[in-house]
């Protein structure tokens, strides 16, 4: 994946009628969204979401989520946490940390915050798809 600060967004919706997600990938040092270029501009919910990376993720160091997964005691098999879910009464809102990408997160919003298990579905398939391209 070249990532290049031009604020590649990409939406999908799903044909039963589900809301779009809005996806961007983003530095989490500073906040700048990255990616190819894309026909579709960024949302003001992904560029502001983007905005938060640095006082998110610039306040603590990378390994913050594992440190957490060992004080409850995840089992050692189990993957150790991967995104930061942001809920409100009307959108989800994930940052999900590239592991072939350090310092790389996806980005994702939906309005559709009665389907949470839906949109982490499709967070991780989004995520499997950008670590497999290099």
């Amino acid at each position: 994946m070249k990532l290049v600060a031009q604020g590649a967004v990409v939406s999908t919706a799903d044909d039963a009628g589900a809301s779009a997600i809005t996806w961007a990938v983003g530095c989490m040092r500073t906040g700048v969204l990255l990616g190819p270029p894309s026909s579709a501009g960024p949302s003001p919910q992904i560029e502001n979401l983007a905005a938060t990376l640095p006082e998110v993720f610039g306040t603590v160091d990378a390994g913050w989520l594992e440190r957490i997964a060992v004080q409850l005691e995840t089992e050692p098999d189990e993957h150790p946490f991967g995104e930061l879910l942001l809920l409100s009464e009307q959108h989800v809102h994930v940052i999900q940390p590239l592991r072939n990408h350090r310092g790389v997160a996806l980005l994702a919003v939906s309005a559709a915050a009665n389907a949470i298990g839906l949109v982490l579905s499709q967070v991780h398939a989004q995520v499997a798809a950008l670590e497999k391209e290099e």
